[in-house]
């Protein structure tokens, strides 16, 4: 739970990250920044967290990732967009997230290798 969550004061208790509920949209299939034409700017604004972007890999089936492969071409195509950018931490957090999911991704059993998912 640590990882998905940023300790509150005493009063509000602990928030969801932005990143964790944003990817957490992704992986259920939706696209969060549909109606934000800044969505992808901002997103990559945020600080990535590691841990649960592995983690969200890693507990999704390989079908299910397969069912994904449209939501995970936009991630990489916008990342792709971001590294053009010129404010460095967009730079270096599109390439944090490419880099985790395709690690996780290659560690996954597909017939493919799972080239049909990037």
């Amino acid at each position: 739970a640590e990882i998905l969550l940023r300790k509150g004061n005493e009063s509000k208790g602990a928030l969801k990250e932005k990143f964790v509920a944003i990817y957490e949209s992704f992986f259920q299939g939706q696209d969060p920044g549909v109606e934000n034409p800044s969505f992808w700017e901002e997103l990559f604004l945020l600080k990535v967290n590691k841990q649960f972007l592995e983690r969200c890999v890693t507990l999704t089936i390989e079908d299910s990732l397969l069912n994904l492969s449209s939501t995970l071409n936009l991630i990489f195509i916008e990342s792709l967009n971001a590294i053009n950018d010129k404010n460095i931490f967009r730079k270096a957090h599109a390439i944090e997230t490419m880099s985790i999911l395709l690690k996780m991704i290659f560690r996954k059993k597909f017939a493919n290798f799972g080239t049909d998912i990037i």
